[in-house]
C-alpha cells in the first residue's frame, strides 16, 4: 500500500504536468492569440487560478472519486485503490501524448473514460449509470451551450461596436455591460456551486445578479 501511495505521489506530479500542458492552454490560448497577455502572464494568472480552483472547488474530484464508482461495490478499499490509481495514470499518458501530438484534449474526458473503463473490466456493478449519464449529458450541453452564447455575443459586438462609424467609442459604452454581466456570473456560480460556506439561496443570487449587473454598467 505505501509503494501504491509513493507511486501515485509522482502519477499525480505527472499529471499536474499535464493538465497545466493542457487545461491552461484551452482556458488562455485565446487571450494569448488576441495579444491581451503575454505568455508569460498567462502562465502566472493559470498556475494561481488552477491551484486555488483546486483548492476551493472539490465538486468534480467528489465526482469522480466517489460518484461515478461506488466505493463499498468494488469489493474491498485496495482495489478501489488500485482502481484510482490505474485511473490516474491512464489519464496522464494520454494527456501526455495529447500534449506531445498538440492535441487538444479533456481532462476530465480523460480521467473518466479511463475509470469507466476499468469500472466495466474490474467491477461493472460498482457503477453510477444515473451520475455517468448525467456527465456525458453535461458533455452534450455544454459545447452547444457555449456556441449559442458565443453567436449572440458575437453579433452585439459585431453589430453595435465593429460596424458602428465610432467603434473605440462604442466599445467603451458596451464594455462596462460586458464586465457586469461576467462579474455577476461569476459571482452566481460561486454563491450556487462553489464551495459549500459561499453557498447562498437561489432568490438571494438572482436578486444579487441583477443588481451587480445595474451598478456595474451604470457606475461607469
Amino acid at each position: 500500500m505505501a509503494t501504491l501511495m509513493l507511486a501515485s505521489g509522482g502519477v499525480a506530479l505527472g499529471m499536474a504536468w499535464a493538465i497545466g500542458a493542457q487545461d491552461v492552454s484551452n482556458a488562455l490560448g485565446t487571450a494569448v492569440g488576441s495579444k491581451a497577455v503575454t505568455v508569460q502572464q498567462a502562465i502566472m494568472i493559470g498556475a494561481v487560478c488552477e491551484f486555488a480552483g483546486a483548492l476551493v472547488g472539490g465538486d468534480v474530484a467528489q465526482t469522480i472519486s466517489k460518484g461515478i464508482l461506488d466505493p463499498k461495490l468494488t469489493g474491498s478499499l485496495e482495489i478501489y485503490s488500485q482502481i484510482m490509481f490505474c485511473t490516474l495514470a491512464g489519464a496522464f499518458i494520454w494527456l501526455a501524448i495529447a500534449t506531445a501530438y498538440a492535441l487538444p484534449v479533456s481532462t476530465s474526458h480523460s480521467l473518466i473514460g479511463s475509470l469507466v473503463g476499468l469500472g466495466l473490466v474490474l467491477c461493472p456493478q460498482a457503477l453510477n449509470v444515473s451520475a455517468l449519464s448525467k456527465v456525458i449529458l453535461s458533455w452534450v450541453i455544454s459545447p452547444a451551450a457555449g456556441a449559442i452564447i458565443s453567436f449572440f455575443v458575437f453579433y452585439i459586438i459585431n453589430k453595435f461596436i465593429l460596424k458602428n462609424a465610432r467603434p473605440l467609442r462604442a466599445a467603451q459604452n458596451l464594455i462596462p455591460y460586458f464586465f457586469g454581466f461576467t462579474l455577476s456570473v461569476l459571482t452566481a456560480f460561486s454563491t450556487l456551486a462553489g464551495p459549500v460556506d459561499f453557498r447562498l439561496s437561489r432568490s438571494f443570487v438572482v436578486f444579487t445578479f441583477f443588481s451587480a449587473c445595474f451598478y456595474l454598467s451604470s457606475g461607469f
